[in-house]
Order: C-alpha cells, then structure tokens, then sequence
C-alpha cells in the first residue's frame, strides 16, 4: 500500500472513531449499540434512569434523568411494545451535551460499508461545519426520537426533556450508557410510561 493510502486509513479511522464521543449515529438506533472494540458489560448497570412522571397524557413533557455515577455517553430512546420509538426528545441546537437523532423507524437498506462512508462523512459535516446531518431520507415520522451525547465530557444526574406522543399506551425507556470508551450497558430498559 502507498504511503498515502495509509495515512487515508487512518484519518479515516481516527476521524470515524471521534465522531462516536460526538455523539451515536443513526445507525445504532435499531440495537442501540456503541460500535466500541470491545463488548458490553453483562452486569447490572450501575445507572439509574429516572422520569419525572409515570402517567401523562399524549403531548405531555417528561423530564428523564440519568443518575449515579459520572459517565461519557448515552443513547435513549422511549419505545412502544412493538420496539419503535416513540415521542420527541426536546434538546435546544445549543445544548453543550446533548442532541436528539432521528431515528426514522425503519431499517436502512444501505449495505454497512456504504453506512459507515455516509456516518464518516456526517461525523466530518457535523465537526467542521456544525450542521445537522441526516443519514436517511428526512420525513416527519422519527423526528428527534432519540437523545444522544454531544462530547465526552464527564456527565452526572443528567436531565433530558421528552414529549410523549399523541397516541394512548404503555412505552418503555431505553438507555445505552457509556461510563467511558471501554465500559458500557447497551439498550437496558427502564422506566414504564404510561399515556392516556
């Protein structure tokens, strides 16, 4: 290999890695998965995910909160009994540590080498440029269906504002949470939101 072709490789490397401590791409909305080189921990997650409130009704806004120890990253998503998320993450463009992902409720039909060009050149768009970047065709369903870390700084008792959808039932919060790059719980579900 030229010595040019390496060094791409590695940019692209450090580059794809560095944009996951930005925050988890819409390709981990299905399994909720940190595409870390290492595996999730089997013990009991020391967090616990909290809501403000148990019983609202469609429109409702619900305070989630991440508690215990410090931790890096998160990945949340409140889903219904069928698995797909539901209602809206309210994360202001601003907000230092979080932002929302949309995950749009259906599996992509891109082939993984073609997600992981399209997440390299979204993490590159959202670092450089500070834009938003869609990995799918953008339509209303899935709208900020998801929150997501914005950088790796140390986060504590963390709190999360999501509006419940207009639809009645019973939906589950799930949460992915990274204590750092090599210590993580993946998609474990949490509190029970009901909405009448």
């Amino acid at each position: 290999m030229s010595p040019l072709t390496v060094s791409a490789l590695f940019l692209l490397g450090v580059s794809y890695a560095y944009g996951y401590s930005a925050g988890a791409p819409e390709s981990v909305c299905e399994d909720m998965l940190p595409k870390h080189p290492v595996d999730a921990q089997k013990t009991k997650m020391p967090y616990k995910i909290s809501v403000s409130k148990n019983q609202v009704k469609g429109g409702d806004a619900v305070d989630i909160t991440i508690g215990g120890k410090t931790f890096k990253g998160f990945f949340l998503q409140v889903r219904d009994d069928k698995g797909k998320p539901v209602g809206e993450f309210q994360i202001p463009a601003n907000d230092k540590y979080a932002k929302s992902v949309n995950c749009h409720n259906s599996k992509t039909t891109y082939p993984q080498p073609v997600m992981m060009i399209r997440e390299f050149y979204c993490s590159l768009w959202q670092r450089f440029v500070g834009g938003q970047c869609s990995l799918h065709e953008s339509h209303k369903d899935g709208a900020d269906n998801a929150a997501t870390h914005k950088n790796a700084t140390d986060k504590k008792d963390f709190k999360l504002t999501w509006k419940a959808p207009g639809s009645p039932g019973k939906y589950t919060v799930y949460a992915t949470v990274a204590e750092d790059g090599g210590t993580f719980w993946v998609k474990k579900p949490t509190e029970v939101i009901s909405v009448s």
